[in-house]
């Protein structure tokens, strides 16, 4: 069923400013270069953006809402920024859909369009599309309790190669923890929103002010709260080690109910020990993830993993 408009007052291509249909509808323009966007009070389901059908949202936050999306060939999750948000929030999804286009590899989700348009008040709009990936949230599967000493390995060896593609594209995520992690149903992970991410090779433009604490609490390495050391895949490593602690323990290494204290401890208190059903050889590997200095942790995401993942011999030593 075609959605009817109801709006009287006709938008104007961004890219060549011939006149388009009412407000309400996304469509392409002729000239092949601008979409029509809708104003920000129309609801975005069942009308399309440079050739991707979108349908239902499926999250939103601050300053964007997600929707599902399909291009004809495959799922899509469609991310459309507010028409309100500020021009710092403007640079800052423009950079994220710059990290996700770097993005290739079976253990991030890359970028599949990003576009820009005017709606009818002359606001600009920016949406970006990425595949959609299926399965739940590592955050969602640690409700029901830490994971089985089998499950962690292929987490770590998933996690830690997500990283390594990320790094090795030159974007630090800079905002890893459970709920930015997919299990698929095949039994991968995906590592997920790349918003606050840092492209660290060729960016010039701080988009973060100056003494800004960027991240959450309890995955943050003491180098984004001090801000003594540069933050770069070494603060990923740090944030990889919490998460896998986590899902070994059953608790993160850092609790408290003021995130104050979180932070406190991740700049002066050593990590509590993990239990003794982990993993042969993680205790070590991840003490020396969660170093407060980042040049104590691993040089690189290949070299966690290597340390994490125990090749167990095939004989007994007796």
């Amino acid at each position: 069923m075609r959605a009817q408009s109801t709006a009287s007052s006709a938008t104007r291509c961004p890219a060549c400013g011939l006149d388009g249909p009412t407000a309400d509808a996304l469509v392409r323009c002729p000239c092949g270069r601008g979409v029509f966007v809708a104003s920000a009070g129309d609801p975005l389901a069942g009308r399309l953006v440079d050739g991707i059908a979108i349908g239902e949202p499926i999250g939103a936050g601050a300053t964007a809402r997600v929707y599902a999306a399909h291009d004809g060939r495959q799922p899509l999750a469609l991310k459309v920024l507010r028409a309100d948000a500020s021009e710092r929030a403007r640079r800052r999804f423009a950079r994220e859909a710059r990290a996700l286009g770097a993005l290739r590899g079976p253990h991030t989700v890359g970028l599949v369009a990003f576009g820009e348009a005017r709606d009818r008040r002359e606001r600009l709009r920016l949406w970006l599309a990425q595949p959609r990936v299926s399965g739940a949230s590592l955050a969602e599967r640690l409700i029901r309790g830490p994971l089985a000493a089998a499950e962690l390995p292929p987490l770590a060896d998933g996690l830690l190669r997500a990283l390594e593609e990320a790094h090795g594209a030159g974007v630090v995520h800079r905002d890893l923890k459970p709920a930015h992690i997919v299990l698929t149903a095949d039994g991968g992970v995906v590592v997920l929103d790349f918003g606050l991410a840092r492209i660290v090779l060729g960016e010039t433009e701080a988009l973060t002010t100056t003494g800004a604490i960027v991240g959450t609490p309890h995955y943050m390495a003491p180098e984004q709260i001090d801000q003594r050391a540069p933050v770069g895949p070494a603060a990923d490593l740090y944030a990889a080690a919490v998460v896998l602690y986590e899902a070994c323990a059953g608790r993160r290494p850092f609790e408290a109910l003021d995130p104050l204290l979180v932070l406190r401890g991740h700049l002066d208190t050593p990590p509590p020990r993990l239990p003794r059903r982990a993993p042969r050889g993680w205790a070590s590997a991840l003490a020396r993830g969660l170093a407060k200095a980042p040049a104590d942790r691993f040089p690189s995401a290949a070299a966690m993993r290597r340390a994490l993942i125990v090749r167990r011999p095939f004989w007994r030593r007796g």
